[in-house]
């Protein structure tokens, strides 16, 4: 919450108290003006945080029409007539933690346009500082009438404003519930003393609520002011996979009286995928219950727990991960020769990600703003960014030193979370996924897409070097492999023993008629097979021993092969458009 009292005459003064909550959150900002001439004029007035270092707006104020970043608010004022309004901010754009301020500009009557800039304030992160006050306000003693509205203000022992909310249904938050009387304040970790109810206008009210202060508010934590708290909400997995089932354990508090008719309803992307039915909640007892959420589809769910009690309803927002994030674990250097531990993050989506306070395996990869752009890449290491680019050429790489995670050269785990605790990506490795073992040879991912956890979508790196740091995977399969497939059974094979003497090339395609394609390439990039060339295809391979889809594991001279890694590659073109789309897999030929 940001609170300003300005006094205006021939000039502006200003007391901002407190912090403004960052991540969006909307906030109030109480103007009062005085001295207002001459009679029944129209003033303006208007306020923007901005950043110093960009000289550009980072906040968006609350209209008639909705978010907006910049609009001047018109009010009338009377002669020496004192005038109080709330008006509503919430930061929206990424900013200099170092350099913003906030500006307030006033105009209207005789008097000539007035500016404030106030750059002694501080936007509170409520990662590190900040906690949570939630509950339901009512009209009524009995609580049976929401109050929607209506400023909720809360402050410390010495009267100094902690953080405010307009309760809903105001439309002016994004993310809460919709409800009437419902609100949600952002402050400081500390005691909240008093709280105070004040009309859009300024003018004090009388409001109730099942919970009285004072409050003790903790870091992260969710305080609430409701007959019934939801004291509890956990997830088992915490990284489901698509069709799993999800259980979700519920617990309860009852800090008062026994209480009937409890109910809690869990719900999925807005649908209802579960319920709890308690009877009565006894006095100061607590309850445990578990509601099954079946057949989890991929992507990320925004999970509401709703705990309606009477006329009260409070509601709990998380987030879940089914299958891998849009930030993925893409390489991994378990056995470096000289460059130390690392990995390669990799952000899929078509979106800029914030990797801020993100952690690998509960290490912090950086507190400071960090904004990976869509398909790049950074890299967590244990050494510094000049090694690895003396060794690989130019990388974006973050140094965690010494608490970079031991990789072990076995079977490990690796755990990448976001700011709010969410699995992005989970990896559990193993060293027998590698065709070559070598030290200084890094383990690829082969697709984005298929699962992170599936031993053939990962290998050795081909390329000289042994790693590909911030650059493509040497054995990627690219975006057009999500319309095309390329499999090659078994993918190890030897040549000059009785079983598995060939590898069997399998494709599909999404073409009813294509020239084709079918390349083996050395680890050099060298092309020592062609296996189909300019062939005409249906959209499959027509079966097993269908000629040109069987490599033996020579050249095209007739000689066997080395032992080691081969890229089978495959090309086709449409022949009714211009479509084409390529694919690659690898397999691997042992002596």
């Amino acid at each position: 919450m940001l609170h300003l009292l300005f006094c205006l005459f021939t000039t502006i003064q200003a007391s901002i108290l407190p912090s403004v909550p960052d991540d969006s959150i909307s906030f109030a900002v109480k103007i009062t003006v005085s001295n207002l001439n001459p009679t029944d004029t129209s003033y303006e007035f208007s306020a923007w945080i901005r950043d110093t270092s960009t000289d550009s707006n980072i906040s968006q104020i609350w209209t008639p029409d909705g978010w907006r970043s910049s609009s001047y608010q018109p009010f009338y004022s009377k002669t020496g007539q004192t005038r109080s309004n709330w008006i509503f901010l919430k930061i929206y754009r990424r900013y200099n933690p170092a350099s913003y301020y906030f500006s307030f500009k006033y105009k209207g009557g005789d008097t000539e346009e007035l500016k404030l800039y106030y750059p002694n304030f501080q936007i509170m992160d409520m990662h590190t500082s900040g906690g949570w006050l939630q509950g339901t306000l009512y009209k009524d003693s009995l609580l049976t009438i929401p109050y929607p509205n209506v400023v909720v203000i809360a402050k410390d022992s010495s009267e100094k404003p902690l953080g405010c909310y307009v309760t809903e249904d105001n439309k002016i938050s994004d993310n809460n519930p919709s409800r009437d009387g419902w609100f949600s304040i952002a402050v400081p970790v500390g005691n909240i003393s008093t709280l105070e109810f004040e009309d859009v206008s300024g003018n004090t009210l009388n409001a109730y609520l099942a919970t009285t202060p004072p409050f003790n508010i903790k870091l992260y934590d969710t305080t609430f002011t409701d007959p019934v708290i939801l004291n509890n909400v956990s997830f088992s997995p915490e990284t489901p996979t698509p069709g799993d089932s999800l259980l979700i354990n519920v617990e309860l508090y009852n800090p008062g009286s026994a209480i009937n008719n409890v109910k809690v309803d869990a719900l999925s992307d807005d649908v209802l995928v579960g319920t709890i039915t308690i009877n009565t909640l006894a006095e100061h007892a607590s309850f445990n219950g578990i509601i099954v959420y079946k057949n989890l589809q991929s992507g990320k769910h925004k999970i509401e727990i709703k705990l309606s009690v009477n006329n009260c309803v409070t509601t709990k927002t998380f987030y879940i991960q089914v299958g891998t994030g849009n930030i993925i674990i893409n390489e991994i250097m378990y056995k470096p020769l000289t460059s130390g531990e690392w990995l390669e993050l990799m952000n899929k989506s078509n979106e800029e990600i914030n990797i801020a306070n993100w952690t690998l395996d509960n290490q912090i990869i950086t507190d400071t703003n960090y904004y990976l752009k869509p398909s790049s890449f950074v890299v967590i290491a244990e050494s510094s960014s000049q090694v690895l680019n003396n060794i690989y050429g130019n990388c974006s790489v973050i140094s965690l030193g010494s608490s970079f995670p031991n990789l072990r050269d076995g079977i490990d785990t690796l755990t990448i979370r976001d700011n709010s605790n969410l699995v992005q990506d989970l990896l559990t490795y193993d060293i027998n996924w590698a065709s070559n073992s070598e030290n200084g040879i890094s383990l690829e991912r082969i697709s984005s897409v298929s699962s992170t956890n599936d031993g053939d979508n990962w290998n050795s790196c081909t390329v000289p070097l042994g790693a590909t740091p911030c650059k493509i995977n040497s054995i990627c399969l690219g975006e057009n492999s999500i319309i095309s497939t390329l499999n090659a059974q078994p993918r190890i094979f030897s040549p000059n023993k009785h079983d598995s003497t060939v590898t069997r090339i399998f494709y599909t395609l999404p073409f009813t008629k294509a020239i084709v394609k079918l390349y083996v390439y050395d680890r050099n990039g060298r092309c020592i097979r062609k296996l189909l060339d300019n062939y005409s295809s249906g959209s499959q391979s027509k079966y097993i021993w269908q000629e040109g889809c069987v490599w033996d594991g020579k050249n095209d001279s007739g000689s066997f092969l080395t032992t080691g890694i081969y890229i089978v590659y495959l090309e086709a073109k449409d022949e009714f458009s211009t479509k084409a789309i390529s694919n690659k897999t690898t397999v691997v030929l042992k002596k």
